[in-house]
């Protein structure tokens, strides 16, 4: 079988957000065609052992039944045709990540909270976190759930939505690098205050994005950064850090996606040159051993 350069973005998009929902790859990858159609190409892809499809079923996610049913990994085998193609990240791990069951919904809602991102900064890049290693032995330190690359081209708007505060800029042709928390429950008070201090000491990162559904969320982490209780309406801003509901940057293409830009996933012509790539006319002669 002869792989398309629309299998060709799939693989990419499954590496770079390293599990997928059936529905996300329906509504970004096929552009919400009929399930058959994407759980027949699924299958080839299955059978040639580039991807491989985990039946998880239904979660119950703060007393919601959550229908997820099948989500999607790519393979071993998938990551060498990438490397063959030169659309292999080299910040990308070599191996598929393992998937977790117990953060799976967080990690399908971080794929769309990005996605949202992504669809409104044409500038910016990203890394899911999983692709990330944790520098140094500190407790405090932690792995974000995902990092931004913000251009100075994209700076204004990301003030708008709040991704970052409006006193932020950006000296010359740098980036500004804005790691991204989503939080769909709440830690304890001594955990925050590790986080904090790490973020508040790295290196690697500019600035924090805090994502959450719950304001309650918000208020306990800007309690832990005042040092006190916090009542009534909560910051957009906090020093590094930003506060900002999922509802905000939710991607406008949720239920018709046709054309959408995937979350951190292939861009358009212009981005980063991948879509290029994969529809250069001689890709297929580099996966003669696998068509």
């Amino acid at each position: 079988m002869r792989l398309t350069p629309r299998d060709l973005s799939l693989l990419a998009l499954l590496c770079r957000n390293t599990v997928m929902s059936f529905e996300e790859v329906r509504l970004w990858v096929f552009d919400g065609k009929h399930k058959a159609t994407v759980c027949n190409r699924l299958s080839k892809l299955e059978q040639m052992t580039l991807l491989r499809r985990i039946h998880v079923g239904n979660f119950i996610y703060k007393h919601n039944m959550r229908p997820v049913g099948v989500v999607v990994q790519i393979t071993k085998r998938g990551i060498e045709v990438l490397k063959r193609c030169g659309l292999f990240d080299e910040r990308w791990k070599t191996e598929p990540v393992p998937v977790n069951i117990q953060s799976l919904i967080h990690d399908l809602e971080l794929n769309q909270a990005v996605r949202g991102i992504v669809e409104r900064l044409p500038g910016v890049t990203c890394i899911n976190g999983k692709h990330l290693s944790k520098n140094g032995g500190a407790v405090s330190s932690k792995i974000p759930d995902a990092v931004l690359e913000l251009a100075a081209a994209d700076l204004e708007e990301a003030k708008r939505l709040g991704i970052v505060g409006p006193e932020v800029a950006v000296k010359g042709a740098a980036s500004l690098r804005v790691a991204v928390e989503l939080e769909l429950t709440t830690k304890s008070d001594r955990r925050y205050r590790e986080i904090i201090t790490g973020y508040r000491l790295s290196r690697e990162v500019d600035r924090v994005l805090y994502l959450s559904h719950d304001k309650a969320v918000f208020r306990k982490i800007q309690s832990v950064l005042a040092g006190f209780p916090i009542k009534g309406e909560i910051q957009r801003h906090s020093g590094i850090f930003s506060f900002l509901p999922v509802s905000a940057i939710a991607s406008k293409n949720v239920q018709g996606m046709s054309g959408a830009v995937p979350a951190g996933g292939v861009p358009p012509p212009g981005r980063d040159g991948m879509r290029d790539k994969i529809e250069a006319g001689n890709v297929h002669q580099k996966l003669s051993e696998v068509s």
